[in-house]
């Protein structure tokens, strides 16, 4: 594990810690506390999630478990954790889909990203990278784009899905490319 990312598990881990205590009775947590992470597991999201929650298990001296609830570009998971008790034993790991896009780019939220969440911390800044496959002849972005321009239609990107950061970024880089690059989900 890379340092950074011990120190960003230590700081969300002791900054969930100090924000939940204060919020809660002298007693909390006296059970169990649900980490709903709304994403599949096995990406960054989740490895995140149960980095947090060993974290936090062993600060709060009680079992945190992962509830990944995937669907609907992090809405299905966020949409539990809005619904359930806010008593500080469920919570979510919110992402910028959940409660920066999606508000944006829907007409209807099964929830208020606002009102029916307490933020307890900012944990991690993720960083978007282009990568192409080693055959892709080039080295810049600046280079792709200009391939993607002259091959209109024949390159495609792929992304966790939907309404996600990533997704987003393909769509800027596609209207930088005058729309020639296609979501894979969508060439399909």
């Amino acid at each position: 594990m890379s340092r950074l990312l011990q120190r960003s598990v230590l700081v969300i881990a002791a900054l969930c810690s100090v924000g939940h205590a204060q919020a809660q009775p002298a007693n909390y947590p006296a059970r169990l506390i649900k980490l709903v992470v709304p994403a599949a597991p096995g990406g960054g999201t989740d490895v995140l999630a149960r980095l947090l929650a060993k974290r936090l298990s062993e600060g709060l001296g009680q079992p945190v478990v992962i509830d990944n609830r995937a669907g609907a570009g992090g809405l299905v998971g966020s949409e539990q954790v809005a619904r359930a008790a806010p008593d500080g034993y469920t919570i979510l790991l919110g992402t910028v889909a959940t409660h920066g896009l999606a508000p944006s780019l829907m007409k209807a939220m099964p929830y208020d990203p606002v009102e029916d969440f307490a933020h307890i911390t900012k944990g991690v800044v993720v960083t978007n990278i282009l990568v192409v496959h080693p055959s892709v002849p080039v080295q810049t972005a600046k280079e792709f784009l200009a391939l993607v321009k002259a091959k209109p239609g024949e390159l495609n990107y792929s992304t966790s899905g939907r309404g996600s950061g990533a997704f987003m970024a393909g769509e800027l880089f596609s209207q930088m490319a005058n729309g020639k690059c296609r979501d894979h989900a969508r060439a399909l």
